[in-house]
Order: C-alpha cells, then structure tokens, then sequence
C-alpha cells in the first residue's frame, strides 16, 4: 500500500510539474498587433506560426494580425521585409 501511494504522489508530482512548465512558457507570449505590408493571408499567418506564435485575429479592414508572441519571435518577425510593425 505504501509502494502504491509513492508511486502515485511521484506521477502526481510529474504532473504537477510539467503543468507549471507549460503555463511558464505560455506566460512567456505578449498579445500583439503585427502590421504588414500587405493584407495578411496565408502566407503571413504561416509566417507567425512558424516562429511560435499564436493567431487571436487576422483583421479584414488592417493589414494586420492580432497574436501572441515570446520576445524571440517578436525580434525575429521585425527582421521579416513584409512586416512593417509589432
């Protein structure tokens, strides 16, 4: 009975930790605004995806992407020619 319960309170542990991992890496992303040159489709919603980020919105009426970003990608995204802001 002892066993048992060291294994399971290890799994629960296990798990635990792996939770808080992941809610520190998604705490990590900033809600941004990415404008582009152009009308975001496909291409650029790929773009955002590729370096980690999250789509909330791709504006109709902006040329522009609401996401969420680490500082990483946000540093790689500015170097991108067909983004104009973050």
């Amino acid at each position: 009975m002892v066993l048992t319960t060291k294994i399971i309170l290890k799994h629960l542990f296990l798990l635990l930790s792996a939770v808080i991992i992941l809610e520190a890496t998604t705490m990590a992303k900033s809600s941004v605004i990415i404008g582009f040159q152009q009308q975001p489709g496909e291409t650029e919603q790929q773009l955002v995806r590729s370096l980690g980020g999250t789509i909330k919105y791709t504006y109709s009426l902006l040329p522009a992407i609401a996401a969420e970003l680490s500082d990483e990608s946000r540093q790689a995204l500015l170097k991108h020619s067909s983004v104009r802001y973050i």
